[in-house]
This record gives C-alpha cells, sequence and structure tokens, in this order.
C-alpha cells in the first residue's frame, strides 16, 4: 500500500490508546506483531459499515431522480474531465 512504516506505527498506536485495537509480540518472531480487533473497535467498525449503508442507500435514491441517458452523459463528462488537467499552462 506504500505507506511508510512510521505512519503505520503512528496510527497503530493510536488506535491502541483509543482501545480499538490490541497488539501482541509473537514469542518466537520479536520482529511481527500481531494486532487484534477489541470489541470496542469492533463495535465502531459496526457503527462504520452501517454509515456506509445508509449513505450508500441515499445515494442510490438521489440518482434514481434521473434517468440512465442523463447518468450515461453525467458520466461521460467526469470520465472526461479526469484525463484533462484544468491547470494546463497557456502556450
Amino acid at each position: 500500500m506504500e505507506i511508510p512504516k512510521g505512519t503505520v506505527s503512528k496510527i497503530t498506536r493510536k488506535l491502541e490508546s483509543l482501545n480499538l485495537i490490541s497488539k501482541e509480540q509473537l514469542p518466537d518472531n520479536k520482529k511481527e506483531i500481531l494486532f487484534s480487533i477489541t470489541p470496542l473497535g469492533y463495535e465502531l467498525f459496526e457503527v462504520h459499515k452501517e454509515l456506509h449503508e445508509h449513505i450508500e442507500k441515499n445515494v442510490i435514491h438521489f440518482l434514481n431522480q434521473y434517468h440512465s441517458n442523463e447518468l450515461d452523459f453525467l458520466t461521460r463528462v467526469l470520465e472526461d474531465l479526469l484525463k484533462q488537467s484544468l491547470f494546463q499552462l497557456e502556450e
């Protein structure tokens, strides 16, 4: 995922301090650490998952007010916009 080790360490320390994960040193391997989700971490995970489901439902409800040809056009515009740099210097 190309995330620096220091960033991962900082995030895991924060999650551990919030009691969302726990860590355990493997007895036969001092280099690797086993992370586990705590009951509180699992509860937060479930709330987060429900939030995503709610947002997805609302997005679908919102998009249903448009016809498929309108959504096709919007998709094409957004794809073209992603391909085009809007910060090009004038030549």
